[in-house]
């Protein structure tokens, strides 16, 4: 369903007493991504792989996982708006760093009599879950940074230290400094 945005028009009087038009224009409110695909529509493995920028053997692995399941019309796969929308979620949990395994559990608990309450409530728990893994892993990156930063100052001192020790030491001679020969 497409929302045309809202034109406002404004009336404004400048200090000479002339009334000036201006249109501005609102956005549409913005609809949810997986709402704004018909369900209804198919689609074949090209347009997914096209629109989600995967490869077919990603597609299929998913099937082959049971992530996916598109129906058949002799060997051409048909996937429906429901199986755009498990891969939409599939993705989206990949990249944030969710396992196959985890994205399955949450997307089998999705039931339509429930409003997907109980998947809702079983993502929120997870998604805590993998904040706090991720907080984990960014507070132990920045104590092995810290000492790497450590060891490299070490590095730096002692390298300065030992061009100090190999230098010549310069010898007076008149009125200023002049290195040894």
């Amino acid at each position: 369903m497409f929302c045309a945005p809202f034109i406002f028009v404004l009336l404004y009087v400048n200090v000479n007493g002339i009334v000036l038009l201006r249109e501005r224009r609102k956005a549409a409110p913005r609809q949810r991504p997986w709402a704004e695909k018909d369900m209804s529509r198919t689609y074949t493995i090209r347009e997914l792989t096209r629109e989600f920028s995967v490869t077919a053997r990603t597609l299929r692995f998913y099937e082959q996982e049971g992530l996916l399941s598109p129906s058949r019309r002799g060997q051409a796969r048909i996937y429906s708006g429901r199986d755009r929308a498990r891969l939409t979620l599939i993705l989206r949990g990949r990249r944030v760093g969710f396992s196959l395994a985890e994205m399955r559990e949450i997307l089998d608990l999705y039931t339509p009599g429930d409003g997907g309450m109980a998947q809702l409530a079983h993502s929120r728990d997870k998604f805590v879950q993998r904040i706090d893994a991720l907080e984990r892993q960014r507070r132990d990156i920045d104590e092995s940074i810290a000492e790497l930063r450590l060891g490299l100052e070490a590095i730096d001192h002692r390298l300065a230290e030992d061009q100090d020790m190999t230098r010549p030491s310069p010898r007076a001679i008149g009125f200023g400094m002049i290195p040894a020969d």
